[in-house]
């Protein structure tokens, strides 16, 4: 019998709807049934609407409405799937956010945790934060690259923009990005910002220079960050320290760009030896000169393959389709 796995987000975000819409896509022929599920409460109706009860319920992040509809799940013999994003330690959550939401947030993770029936961490060092910051048992913990749908339509002829991407963040220098906007310029770029976080880059850059064109929706569609992206040669993502998200990395494979990175990306080795990424410190030393020489049809065809083996069809076959079918994970926590 075909597995059937119904898909739920507590968030109603692009973001998010976009990873759901992945797995859909890359379950399409295979042999499992994947139907996208509302957000929000709505979830509900399709526990019940269904002629077939779903075998798998996947939940693509954190959300206080879990702590109702997973255990309702498992009321239901519907086994969950959580992936767990941040499994970040608790004085982090609190150092990094306000007391109470950290505390909140923490909370409604563990609970997340113990009511699923896996686990999914993208990367082998978060398997270990999780059994220490979450006390998840390694028995529900698994790997599962982080999937992202294909990109359909083509890149610029000329790419023109260096853009920074995302919430607004220090750690990824933010600030020098906006200080080297002049220098980028006077290579022949547009520095550009897309943000879903208006307010916070308001708070954190008051003042922006001129030369920085500024894309700043909350919650813009994937449409927005296509047209971007697709007149985009790099993509500016070094980090100061570790970074729990990486879907800016993630982002840059996706659409095949070139991106600046520093060796805090667990990303870093393989996408320099790969010749996507480029070190940000020596870039830097440069004057940025190097950005100019990449060549946006070679990195585009380097970042094809590495895309489908970390977060299209190859990811799905070997990561997430064993787990449905079977119901054990590809790779085991003990492995990582």
């Amino acid at each position: 019998m075909r597995p059937r796995i119904l898909t739920f987000s507590p968030k109603n975000t692009a973001v998010h709807d976009m990873h759901l819409d992945a797995l859909c896509m890359y379950a399409d022929g295979s042999e499992c049934d994947v139907v996208k599920g509302n957000n929000g409460f709505r979830i509900l109706l399709d526990f019940f609407a269904g002629k077939k009860k779903p075998n798998f319920l996947f939940v693509q992040s954190t959300g206080l409405i879990n702590v109702l509809i997973l255990p309702l799940a498992k009321l239901l013999r519907i086994k969950v799937v959580y992936y767990l994003h941040e499994p970040t330690p608790l004085l982090r959550k609190i150092k990094e956010n306000p007391f109470f939401k950290a505390l909140i947030w923490h909370t409604v993770q563990c609970l997340d945790c113990l009511a699923s029936d896996h686990v999914l961490v993208s990367r082998p060092i978060l398997v270990k934060q999780a059994q220490s910051a979450l006390l998840v048992s390694a028995r529900k913990l698994s790997l599962a690259p982080l999937l992202m749908p294909k990109v359909s339509g083509a890149a610029a002829d000329k790419p023109f923009r260096v853009t920074y991407l995302g919430r607004p963040d220090e750690r990824r220098y933010l600030q020098q990005f906006i200080d080297s906007s002049q220098l980028i310029t006077d290579l022949g770029f547009r520095p550009t910002i897309l943000t879903g976080n208006p307010a916070d880059l308001k708070k954190s850059f008051p003042e922006i220079p001129s030369t920085v064109e500024v894309f700043d929706k909350p919650n813009f569609s994937e449409e927005l960050k296509a047209q971007v992206l697709a007149e985009t040669l790099c993509l500016w993502n070094p980090k100061r320290g570790e970074i729990a998200q990486s879907g800016v990395t993630a982002d840059a494979v996706r659409f095949g760009l070139a991106i600046l990175l520093t060796d805090k990306d667990p990303a870093y080795t393989g996408l320099i030896e790969q010749g996507i990424a480029v070190d940000f410190y020596r870039s830097q030393g440069d004057g940025f000169k190097n950005i100019a020489a990449i060549d946006p049809l070679m990195v585009s065809d380097a970042a094809k393959k590495v895309f489908s083996e970390q977060h299209g069809g190859s990811a799905f076959v070997s990561s997430y389709l064993p787990l449905f079918l079977v119901g054990q994970p590809a790779k085991l926590a003990g492995d990582a």
